[in-house]
């Protein structure tokens, strides 16, 4: 629901609505993913055991689920970067976050985590993987809000700079904020496609 609602009104150029947006649905995601990690690591064994009727397996899968509980929170904030992302035009910087989580992190982390730790690595990658893509989706989304407030959320970005540095989206986001907003100002480079019928009809 969060991408059509962001695509639009980033489009009208509402950017306070994609803030107010992205604050709804992090939060609300992130209080219902806890409320399932919470269970999830409650009854881990029980879950497994639907699944296989084995003393090892099920010791082995309820130890593997409680890890990734721990850190299944961390979803909300990543999805919703990357929904942003994807609908702000920033492809390149959305490709790599949607990879990170299952590609980029994870396969690094059972290669070596496996050699370092035998199973126990192997059952930690994948929290790993979730901390590693939480902490490249920070600078994304924070970078946004941060560049909302500062603008009181309605004028032009062309000059604002207190965007993280180390941030892609601190380039791509910029560049295409309106020139001018509120003032017949252009965006200067692609849109979303939701986001880029929005503007032509306007």
């Amino acid at each position: 629901g969060f991408q059509p609602v962001c695509g639009f009104n980033y489009g009208a150029r509402l950017y306070h609505r994609v803030l107010e947006g992205f604050r709804f649905c992090f939060r609300s995601s992130t209080v219902f993913l806890l409320c399932m990690g919470i269970l999830g690591f409650a009854f881990a064994p029980q879950i497994v055991a639907v699944f296989r009727d084995d003393p090892e397996v099920i010791a082995c899968g309820a130890a593997a689920l409680r890890f990734q509980c721990v850190t299944f929170c961390f979803q909300g904030w990543i999805v919703m970067s990357n929904m942003m992302l994807q609908t702000m035009g920033i492809a390149g910087r959305a490709t790599v976050l949607a990879m990170a989580r299952q590609g980029l992190f994870f396969i690094p982390a059972v290669w070596v985590l496996e050699h370092a730790f035998g199973l126990l690595g192997v059952q930690l990658a994948q929290p790993v993987a979730d901390v590693l893509s939480f902490l490249l989706a920070i600078p994304d989304a924070a970078g946004f809000a941060q560049a909302a407030r500062e603008r009181g959320c309605k004028k032009s970005f062309k000059d604002v700079n207190v965007l993280p540095s180390f941030s892609v989206l601190s380039v791509e986001a910029l560049s295409a904020m309106p020139r001018a907003c509120g003032e017949g100002g252009e965006m200067p480079v692609k849109l979303g496609i939701v986001s880029y019928i929005t503007q032509v009809l306007r």
